[in-house]
């Protein structure tokens, strides 16, 4: 008895990328959380503490927190997929590198952003900001590679 295995081959598209992108984004944002968690517990902040910083509607439980950083970071994830998809064929460069950018774009963003809205995030040392957003950025494009 003979099988034949038809394979077929789909071009990746812009829904694929962001999916993907939602996916990574979640993971490189619980490795963002745990760098601002150890940095901000190397500056006597408890972990519970800085969790309940990443409140969306202000200070939250730290699960609350937690969650919806996750949620966040998967939502730029999403953005970096289909950004990613749309730019990679006119930036020569590594997708580490891009990655490590757009990280850092989303600070200074972010920066602008949580001003106006008076976020608890701003509690926390912008060394600890900016580390886990480059952070951020590096795991999203190692992991886009």
């Amino acid at each position: 008895m003979t099988q034949s295995k038809d394979i077929s081959v789909r071009k990746h598209g812009a829904g694929d990328a962001v999916v993907d992108g939602l996916l990574r984004g979640i993971a490189a944002g619980l490795v963002m959380a745990v760098v601002l968690v150890v940095v901000e517990l190397l500056q006597g902040q408890s972990a519970a503490t800085t969790l309940g910083r990443f409140g969306l509607n202000g200070p939250a439980t730290p699960i609350a927190g937690l969650l919806g950083h996750l949620a966040v970071a998967a939502v730029y994830g999403g953005v970096w997929g289909f950004v990613w998809l749309v730019v990679r064929r006119w930036l020569p460069i590594p997708t580490w590198l891009a990655g490590l950018v757009y990280g850092l774009v989303l600070f200074a963003v972010g920066q602008v952003l949580l001003r106006a809205a008076g976020s608890p995030l701003l509690e926390l040392s912008t060394l600890s900001l900016v580390l886990a957003h480059a952070v951020y950025g590096l795991v999203l494009g190692l992991l886009t590679r």
